[in-house]
């Protein structure tokens, strides 16, 4: 059995009358790219600021790397951007690194040179982070989080407004980090289209709550009898395929569910009967629409 990095115990953050945490239970092992969702509000930021230690709970309790209590020492062991990477404008990239060096006790210099490399900010120079694109800022950000060599990363929406090269971009480097490094990954995303090209396994949260932990391979088997097509009218779509099992989800999505002997020969029919099939198999929108079929009457 794999190690467990990060363990959630009937954890409860409480802000007053609001609960934000209720009663929350989960868990990463090493080597995963776990996958946070859920929508705004949901409880994923204040999560997993309790686990970075920025906030405290009111209830329940939390491991690291098997040890609960005292977490100062375990901490030491994680990198994280939480929110916005926090920089200092008026200086450089290696700059900004040496501040968070010294802030953090890391006594290694090195550990400066080495994050750039990761990052691709070696070439920067004097360049003041004020005069970064945001992708620099958030590779800047990623820098910091990878000071002291971290064996778990937490990143919380990292890719917020990036384009979709530096999206990409940024999605490539988290892959080389737990590949090559092994580094364990929790991420939380409101991209679940790009979320489902990175994770290997998701957690999904909705006002406060875990609804379900699934490894990718769960996922993707749940998935193998389900078709989805995007066309341009979903309820013609629908009378089209009178006869097969197809549920008509937002943005003229066709759900078709039972293991169609032939997704040719759907969307053929499709076709010849006046309908203009735009996308077939739409990963993302599926697991978006999993995570809808899991709240379900809990909005």
């Amino acid at each position: 059995m794999s190690e467990t990095v990060f363990t959630a115990r009937n954890l409860t953050k409480r802000y007053g009358q609001l609960r934000a945490l209720n009663y929350v239970s989960m868990e990463v092992r090493r080597g995963e790219i776990y996958g946070f969702v859920g929508e705004n509000g949901a409880g994923k930021t204040t999560l997993i600021r309790v686990l970075a230690g920025l906030a405290a709970p009111s209830d329940g309790q939390i491991t690291l790397f098997g040890r609960e209590g005292n977490l100062a020492k375990e901490r030491r062991r994680i990198g994280g951007m939480v929110e916005s990477p926090a920089v200092y404008p008026n200086f450089s990239a290696r700059e900004n690194l040496e501040i968070c060096r010294l802030q953090r006790g890391i006594k290694d210099k090195q550990s400066i040179q080495r994050a750039l490399e990761t990052v691709g900010l070696t070439d920067t120079g004097k360049k003041k982070a004020k005069n970064f694109s945001l992708g620099m800022k958030q590779r800047l950000g990623l820098a910091m989080a990878l000071l002291g060599d971290p064996e778990f990363l937490i990143l919380d929406e990292p890719v917020n407004g990036l384009d979709p090269a530096g999206i990409m971009e940024f999605r490539e480097l988290l892959r080389r980090l737990n590949a090559e490094r092994g580094i364990t990954i929790l991420i939380s995303s409101h991209l679940l289209a790009e979320l489902f090209q990175l994770a290997t396994c998701y957690g999904f949260i909705h006002k406060g709550e875990i609804l379900e932990q699934i490894t990718l391979a769960e996922l993707n088997a749940k998935f193998k009898k389900q078709l989805y097509i995007r066309v341009d009218d979903a309820q013609k779509a629908a009378a089209v395929l009178a006869g097969e099992n197809v549920e008509c989800l937002p943005a003229n999505i066709l759900r078709i569910t039972g293991g169609p002997p032939s997704n040719a020969g759907l969307v053929r029919a499709l076709v010849n009967g006046g309908v203009a099939v735009e996308e077939v198999v739409l990963r993302g929108e599926a697991l978006e629409d999993y995570y809808m079929s899991l709240i379900g009457g809990r909005r």
